[in-house]
């Protein structure tokens, strides 16, 4: 079995949160943990500073608990502008580690590691809309599309495939 190190995965939902969408992440998180037998590194952009590793163990039922890291001490809305700031901050980030595979659950962060040469797997469920459905067109340069590739794509929703 092909084992994946160093697997990094960006989310943009804060703890605590009992929404499907930090469920998933957090279960996916604990799947690539028990096949790869290590620590998956997931970056939220807040965590409450009372919410312990046990506690999000115990909440979300996981086997083993993901590396989480967040870049914001205090809890934010990510509008548009504050999403861009927040892509930046991972790029920086990701520059400096060497991670194997990056899986990201947020199109502009996605993008933004794509124009920078950073190949990443983007996994959406939604439709897009507004700026992020225009952003996303962008896609069609050359350039970004070499490091968001086809096969790298999950769309769960058939009106997705309209945008690429």
């Amino acid at each position: 079995m092909y084992k994946i190190k160093n697997v990094f995965y960006v989310a943009d939902f804060s703890l605590p949160n009992k929404s499907a969408y930090s469920l998933h992440v957090l279960k996916i998180c604990d799947a690539f943990n028990e096949i790869n037998k290590n620590k998956i590194n997931l970056l939220l952009p807040h965590i409450h500073k009372n919410y312990s590793n046990k506690k999000i163990k115990n909440d979300f039922l996981l086997k083993k608990i993901p590396n989480i890291k967040s870049f914001y001490e205090k809890k934010k809305k990510l509008n548009f502008v504050l999403r861009i700031l927040y892509s930046f901050k991972i790029l920086k980030h990701v520059r400096k580690k060497n991670y194997s595979m990056i899986i990201s659950r947020s199109i502009i962060p996605s993008l933004i590691l794509a124009i920078f040469n950073i190949k990443n797997t983007l996994e959406i469920h939604s439709e897009l809309t507004g700026i992020t459905r225009i952003f996303f067109h962008i896609i069609k340069l050359n350039h970004v599309k070499k490091n968001l590739s086809d096969s790298e794509k999950e769309f769960i929703d058939d009106q997705l495939k309209d945008y690429v």
